[in-house]
Protein backbone atom coordinates (compact mmCIF):
# COMPACT_ATOMS: atom_id res chain seq x y z
CA UNK A 1 0.00 0.00 0.00
CA UNK A 2 2.84 2.34 1.07
CA UNK A 3 4.64 1.88 -2.41
CA UNK A 4 1.61 2.49 -4.47
CA UNK A 5 0.87 5.47 -2.79
CA UNK A 6 4.73 6.53 -3.11
CA UNK A 7 4.52 5.53 -6.96
CA UNK A 8 1.01 8.13 -7.10
CA UNK A 9 2.89 10.80 -5.28
CA UNK A 10 6.11 10.10 -7.88
CA UNK A 11 3.43 9.97 -10.80
CA UNK A 12 2.05 13.36 -10.10
CA UNK A 13 5.29 15.15 -9.41
CA UNK A 14 5.88 14.27 -12.93
CA UNK A 15 3.08 15.17 -14.20
CA UNK A 16 2.80 18.39 -12.67
CA UNK A 17 6.86 18.76 -13.92
CA UNK A 18 5.46 18.14 -17.41
CA UNK A 19 3.05 20.55 -17.07
CA UNK A 20 5.74 23.80 -16.03
CA UNK A 21 8.50 22.61 -18.19
CA UNK A 22 7.23 20.49 -20.79
CA UNK A 23 5.56 23.16 -23.44
CA UNK A 24 8.57 25.77 -22.67
CA UNK A 25 10.56 23.14 -23.28
CA UNK A 26 9.02 22.77 -26.86
CA UNK A 27 9.18 26.35 -27.85
CA UNK A 28 12.77 26.55 -26.73
CA UNK A 29 13.60 23.43 -28.83
CA UNK A 30 11.33 24.28 -31.83
CA UNK A 31 12.59 28.44 -31.63
CA UNK A 32 16.36 28.07 -31.46
CA UNK A 33 18.17 25.27 -32.43
CA UNK A 34 20.65 27.39 -34.90
CA UNK A 35 20.63 25.35 -38.13
CA UNK A 36 16.48 25.85 -38.10
CA UNK A 37 16.75 29.27 -36.34
CA UNK A 38 13.45 31.13 -37.68
CA UNK A 39 11.70 34.16 -36.68
CA UNK A 40 7.74 33.37 -38.15
CA UNK A 41 5.02 31.53 -35.81
CA UNK A 42 5.10 29.61 -39.24
CA UNK A 43 7.83 27.83 -40.76
CA UNK A 44 8.80 25.32 -42.97
CA UNK A 45 12.20 22.89 -42.80
CA UNK A 46 13.69 21.67 -45.94
CA UNK A 47 16.10 19.29 -45.86
CA UNK A 48 18.72 18.77 -49.10
CA UNK A 49 20.05 15.33 -50.32
CA UNK A 50 22.81 15.81 -48.03
CA UNK A 51 20.99 15.67 -44.63
CA UNK A 52 21.40 19.10 -43.94
CA UNK A 53 18.73 21.76 -42.53
CA UNK A 54 17.50 25.21 -43.15
CA UNK A 55 14.14 26.83 -42.39
CA UNK A 56 11.60 28.73 -44.56
CA UNK A 57 10.10 31.51 -42.80
CA UNK A 58 6.64 32.03 -44.19
CA UNK A 59 5.33 35.54 -43.77
CA UNK A 60 3.15 35.68 -46.93
CA UNK A 61 0.06 32.89 -46.87
CA UNK A 62 0.37 32.39 -50.94
CA UNK A 63 4.25 31.41 -50.06
CA UNK A 64 3.11 29.14 -47.66
CA UNK A 65 0.15 27.49 -49.35
CA UNK A 66 2.35 27.31 -52.29
CA UNK A 67 4.84 25.24 -50.59
CA UNK A 68 2.21 22.85 -49.17
CA UNK A 69 0.75 22.55 -52.61
CA UNK A 70 3.64 21.31 -54.21
CA UNK A 71 4.77 19.27 -51.10
CA UNK A 72 1.51 17.32 -51.43
CA UNK A 73 1.47 16.95 -55.46
CA UNK A 74 5.14 15.96 -55.02
CA UNK A 75 4.15 13.09 -52.42
CA UNK A 76 1.11 12.10 -54.48
CA UNK A 77 3.35 11.28 -57.57
CA UNK A 78 5.71 10.00 -55.64
CA UNK A 79 7.33 6.17 -56.50
CA UNK A 80 5.25 6.74 -59.78
CA UNK A 81 6.73 7.39 -63.37
CA UNK A 82 5.63 10.85 -62.92
CA UNK A 83 7.48 11.70 -59.72
CA UNK A 84 10.31 14.46 -60.23
CA UNK A 85 12.17 16.37 -58.37
CA UNK A 86 11.04 19.46 -56.14
CA UNK A 87 12.93 22.57 -55.66
CA UNK A 88 12.58 25.71 -53.29
CA UNK A 89 14.11 29.23 -54.47
CA UNK A 90 14.83 32.27 -52.44
CA UNK A 91 17.23 35.40 -52.40
CA UNK A 92 20.33 34.43 -50.10
CA UNK A 93 20.62 36.76 -47.71
CA UNK A 94 22.44 36.99 -44.31
CA UNK A 95 20.84 35.61 -41.69
CA UNK A 96 22.29 34.51 -37.70
CA UNK A 97 22.32 30.48 -38.10
CA UNK A 98 25.05 27.96 -38.44
CA UNK A 99 24.78 28.23 -41.87
CA UNK A 100 25.06 31.94 -42.16
CA UNK A 101 22.20 32.78 -44.91
CA UNK A 102 18.42 31.80 -45.43
CA UNK A 103 16.55 32.46 -48.24
CA UNK A 104 14.64 35.92 -47.87
CA UNK A 105 11.13 35.23 -47.19
CA UNK A 106 9.23 37.24 -49.61
CA UNK A 107 11.35 36.10 -52.12
CA UNK A 108 11.11 32.03 -51.15
CA UNK A 109 8.68 30.28 -54.64
CA UNK A 110 9.39 26.44 -55.29
CA UNK A 111 8.79 24.40 -58.29
CA UNK A 112 8.56 20.53 -59.20
CA UNK A 113 10.57 19.22 -62.18
CA UNK A 114 13.65 20.22 -63.84
CA UNK A 115 15.23 23.40 -64.22
CA UNK A 116 17.39 25.35 -66.44
CA UNK A 117 19.37 27.11 -63.95
CA UNK A 118 21.88 24.81 -61.76
CA UNK A 119 20.78 23.81 -58.11
CA UNK A 120 22.89 23.76 -55.10
CA UNK A 121 23.23 22.23 -51.70
CA UNK A 122 22.78 24.23 -48.52
CA UNK A 123 26.47 23.20 -47.64
CA UNK A 124 27.83 24.25 -51.05
CA UNK A 125 25.80 27.55 -50.82
CA UNK A 126 27.45 28.20 -46.92
CA UNK A 127 31.08 27.12 -48.54
CA UNK A 128 30.78 29.92 -50.68
CA UNK A 129 28.62 32.54 -49.11
CA UNK A 130 29.84 36.20 -50.40
CA UNK A 131 29.61 34.15 -54.36
CA UNK A 132 25.89 33.54 -53.58
CA UNK A 133 24.46 36.52 -51.55
CA UNK A 134 22.19 38.51 -53.23
CA UNK A 135 21.62 35.95 -55.75
CA UNK A 136 17.88 33.57 -55.79
CA UNK A 137 19.25 30.16 -56.03
CA UNK A 138 17.47 26.74 -56.12
CA UNK A 139 17.84 24.07 -53.53
CA UNK A 140 16.81 20.39 -54.22
CA UNK A 141 14.85 19.51 -51.23
CA UNK A 142 14.40 15.68 -50.38
CA UNK A 143 11.81 16.74 -47.84
CA UNK A 144 10.11 19.16 -46.55
CA UNK A 145 8.12 19.46 -42.86
CA UNK A 146 5.52 22.54 -42.10
CA UNK A 147 5.23 23.80 -38.76
CA UNK A 148 2.49 26.03 -37.63
CA UNK A 149 2.91 26.98 -34.54
CA UNK A 150 -0.21 28.91 -33.92
CA UNK A 151 -2.38 25.69 -35.01
CA UNK A 152 -0.04 23.60 -32.98
CA UNK A 153 0.54 26.08 -30.07
CA UNK A 154 -3.59 25.63 -29.80
CA UNK A 155 -3.45 22.29 -29.95
CA UNK A 156 -0.95 21.70 -27.30
CA UNK A 157 -2.66 24.31 -25.02
CA UNK A 158 -5.70 22.39 -25.52
CA UNK A 159 -4.18 18.86 -24.26
CA UNK A 160 -2.02 21.32 -21.46
CA UNK A 161 -5.82 22.44 -20.13
CA UNK A 162 -7.04 18.77 -20.32
CA UNK A 163 -3.96 16.91 -18.69
CA UNK A 164 -4.14 19.89 -16.07
CA UNK A 165 -7.55 19.31 -15.32
CA UNK A 166 -7.26 15.50 -15.27
CA UNK A 167 -4.13 15.80 -13.32
CA UNK A 168 -5.90 18.58 -10.55
CA UNK A 169 -8.82 15.76 -10.43
CA UNK A 170 -6.80 13.18 -9.84
CA UNK A 171 -4.32 14.80 -7.50
CA UNK A 172 -7.18 16.60 -5.26
CA UNK A 173 -9.07 12.73 -5.11
CA UNK A 174 -5.82 11.00 -4.00
CA UNK A 175 -5.15 13.92 -1.14
CA UNK A 176 -9.23 13.44 -0.63
CA UNK A 177 -8.65 9.44 -0.22
CA UNK A 178 -5.47 10.16 1.42
CA UNK A 179 -7.31 12.31 4.13
CA UNK A 180 -9.91 9.57 4.66
CA UNK A 181 -7.59 7.20 5.27
CA UNK A 182 -5.83 9.39 7.74
CA UNK A 183 -9.39 10.03 9.39
CA UNK A 184 -10.56 6.18 8.98
CA UNK A 185 -7.34 5.12 11.35
CA UNK A 186 -8.30 7.90 13.59
CA UNK A 187 -11.59 6.90 14.34
CA UNK A 188 -10.88 2.88 14.36
CA UNK A 189 -7.98 3.58 17.12
CA UNK A 190 -10.52 5.81 19.30
CA UNK A 191 -13.09 3.18 18.44
CA UNK A 192 -10.63 0.72 19.89
CA UNK A 193 -9.51 2.42 23.19
CA UNK A 194 -13.24 3.03 23.91
CA UNK A 195 -13.88 -0.93 23.23
CA UNK A 196 -11.36 -1.27 26.53
CA UNK A 197 -13.34 1.03 28.65
CA UNK A 198 -17.43 1.24 28.18
CA UNK A 199 -19.67 -1.08 25.99
CA UNK A 200 -20.99 1.37 23.94
CA UNK A 201 -19.83 5.05 23.45
CA UNK A 202 -21.48 8.06 22.41
CA UNK A 203 -21.30 9.49 18.43
CA UNK A 204 -21.05 13.31 20.53
CA UNK A 205 -17.64 11.91 22.10
CA UNK A 206 -16.97 10.05 19.80
CA UNK A 207 -16.71 13.39 17.48
CA UNK A 208 -14.98 15.26 20.63
CA UNK A 209 -12.19 12.80 20.61
CA UNK A 210 -11.16 12.59 16.66
CA UNK A 211 -12.29 16.05 16.06
CA UNK A 212 -14.82 15.31 13.42
CA UNK A 213 -18.66 15.94 13.06
CA UNK A 214 -21.11 13.21 13.72
CA UNK A 215 -22.12 12.72 9.77
CA UNK A 216 -18.16 12.71 8.71
CA UNK A 217 -17.92 10.23 11.12
CA UNK A 218 -20.81 8.02 10.24
CA UNK A 219 -19.90 8.73 6.57
CA UNK A 220 -16.60 7.09 7.38
CA UNK A 221 -18.01 3.96 9.13
CA UNK A 222 -20.33 3.56 6.35
CA UNK A 223 -17.40 3.79 3.72
CA UNK A 224 -14.97 2.33 5.15
CA UNK A 225 -16.82 -0.95 7.00
CA UNK A 226 -15.46 -0.04 10.08
CA UNK A 227 -19.40 -1.08 11.20
CA UNK A 228 -18.32 -4.68 9.86
CA UNK A 229 -14.54 -4.62 10.62
CA UNK A 230 -15.26 -3.87 14.52
CA UNK A 231 -18.46 -5.36 14.48
CA UNK A 232 -20.74 -2.10 15.51
CA UNK A 233 -23.91 -2.14 16.54
CA UNK A 234 -25.23 1.48 16.04
CA UNK A 235 -28.66 2.68 17.77
CA UNK A 236 -29.22 6.41 17.68
CA UNK A 237 -26.64 8.49 18.98
CA UNK A 238 -24.89 5.07 20.53
CA UNK A 239 -22.12 3.11 19.21
CA UNK A 240 -21.88 -0.54 20.87
CA UNK A 241 -20.00 -3.65 20.09
CA UNK A 242 -21.67 -6.54 19.31
CA UNK A 243 -18.88 -9.24 20.61
CA UNK A 244 -19.63 -7.16 24.10
CA UNK A 245 -23.05 -6.78 23.82
CA UNK A 246 -23.31 -11.06 22.66
CA UNK A 247 -20.14 -11.74 25.31
CA UNK A 248 -22.24 -10.32 28.17
CA UNK A 249 -25.75 -11.84 26.85
CA UNK A 250 -23.53 -15.12 26.98
CA UNK A 251 -22.44 -14.84 30.59
CA UNK A 252 -26.06 -13.86 31.16
CA UNK A 253 -27.24 -17.18 29.86
CA UNK A 254 -24.65 -19.00 31.56
CA UNK A 255 -25.82 -17.71 34.80
CA UNK A 256 -29.42 -18.39 34.22
CA UNK A 257 -29.12 -21.81 32.83
CA UNK A 258 -26.81 -22.88 35.85
CA UNK A 259 -29.90 -22.17 38.11
CA UNK A 260 -32.58 -24.02 35.36
CA UNK A 261 -30.20 -26.93 35.68
CA UNK A 262 -30.59 -27.12 39.16
CA UNK A 263 -34.51 -26.93 38.87
CA UNK A 264 -36.27 -30.57 38.74
CA UNK A 265 -38.18 -31.32 35.89
CA UNK A 266 -41.25 -32.08 37.69
CA UNK A 267 -40.85 -28.11 38.71
CA UNK A 268 -40.46 -26.63 35.08
CA UNK A 269 -42.92 -24.65 33.94
CA UNK A 270 -43.88 -23.40 30.90
CA UNK A 271 -42.27 -19.84 31.58
CA UNK A 272 -39.26 -22.22 31.99
CA UNK A 273 -39.85 -23.67 28.77
CA UNK A 274 -40.39 -20.40 26.52
CA UNK A 275 -37.00 -18.88 28.35
CA UNK A 276 -34.92 -21.84 27.56
CA UNK A 277 -35.98 -21.27 23.45
CA UNK A 278 -35.41 -17.92 23.82
CA UNK A 279 -32.09 -18.87 25.54
CA UNK A 280 -31.27 -20.78 22.56
CA UNK A 281 -32.33 -18.18 19.42
CA UNK A 282 -29.93 -15.89 21.49
CA UNK A 283 -26.74 -18.49 21.68
CA UNK A 284 -27.52 -19.07 17.80
CA UNK A 285 -27.36 -15.74 16.85
CA UNK A 286 -24.45 -15.02 18.82
CA UNK A 287 -22.85 -18.27 17.20
CA UNK A 288 -23.51 -17.08 13.75
CA UNK A 289 -21.66 -13.70 14.75
CA UNK A 290 -18.75 -15.02 16.17
CA UNK A 291 -18.41 -17.56 12.79
CA UNK A 292 -18.26 -14.60 10.86
CA UNK A 293 -15.38 -13.39 12.91
CA UNK A 294 -13.42 -16.33 13.33
CA UNK A 295 -13.80 -16.90 17.34
CA UNK A 296 -13.14 -20.28 17.54
CA UNK A 297 -12.96 -19.95 21.56
CA UNK A 298 -16.11 -17.94 21.53
CA UNK A 299 -17.77 -21.10 18.86
CA UNK A 300 -16.92 -23.96 21.14
CA UNK A 301 -18.19 -22.22 24.21
CA UNK A 302 -21.85 -21.38 22.51
CA UNK A 303 -22.01 -24.40 20.87
CA UNK A 304 -21.25 -26.32 24.31
CA UNK A 305 -24.30 -24.51 25.90
CA UNK A 306 -26.39 -24.73 22.60
CA UNK A 307 -25.88 -28.58 22.95
CA UNK A 308 -27.01 -28.33 27.23
CA UNK A 309 -30.00 -26.55 26.30
CA UNK A 310 -31.03 -28.67 23.01
CA UNK A 311 -31.01 -31.81 25.41
CA UNK A 312 -32.74 -29.78 28.23
CA UNK A 313 -36.27 -29.37 25.95
CA UNK A 314 -35.84 -33.01 24.61
CA UNK A 315 -35.96 -33.99 27.54
CA UNK A 316 -39.14 -32.09 28.53
CA UNK A 317 -42.74 -32.89 27.74
CA UNK A 318 -46.04 -31.33 28.00
CA UNK A 319 -46.71 -33.24 30.94
CA UNK A 320 -43.65 -32.32 32.86
CA UNK A 321 -45.72 -28.78 33.58
CA UNK A 322 -47.96 -28.19 35.98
Amino acid sequence: MKKRRKIIELFSLFVILILLFGFPTYVLITNNSEDIKHETNRWAIIEDYDGNQLAIDAFNSSIWNELRKDWKELRKDSGTNLSAPMFIFGLVVSYDNSWQFRFEPSTVSSTIGYIKEPSYTIIEIANNLEWHLSQRIPIEIESIRFFNFQNAGMVILIIDVIVSIVSIITFSLYLFSKRERRRYKTIKEALLVAKETPEEISFALLSQKVDLKQKQIEHLIKKKNLKEDLGLQINDDRIQFKDLIYSKSISQIEEQLSNFLQVSINQLTLEHYSKLFQFKNELQEALAYFEESFNIEKQKQIETKIEVITNLLESITLDDFK
